[in-house]
């Protein structure tokens, strides 16, 4: 679902599912000469808090240094980046998709 809704948008999806030694990163994705790394969240229904506040300092710690991995390894380190999070309820039907597109630092 996430990586659909980020192609309608435009992004170009390069990675899923991207693991090193550090961590795992959901999505990175392309769009307009800027990398995203995406973290996916799902939830059903709010017991658990939204998809964003799944997002702790510690998850965010190693997502960057996953991205910092990615970027070593691909050559890209001048290119510039965002880290997104993308949170699906399928609580609901239609499942009900929000995206924020720079998420963290």
């Amino acid at each position: 679902m996430a990586t659909g809704y980020l192609k309608k948008r435009g992004f170009t999806v390069i990675e899923r599912n991207f693991r090193t030694p550090t961590g795992e990163i959901d999505i990175i994705a392309k769009k307009d000469g800027i990398l995203h790394f995406f973290e996916v969240k799902t939830r059903a229904g709010g017991s658990y808090g939204t998809p964003f506040e799944a997002l702790t300092p510690a998850k965010r710690r190693r997502i960057r240094q996953t991205a910092n991995w990615y970027l070593t390894k691909a050559r890209s380190q001048t290119m510039p980046c965002l880290f997104g999070v993308i949170g699906i309820d399928i609580s609901e039907e239609p499942a009900k998709i929000e995206c924020m597109i720079d998420a963290f630092d």
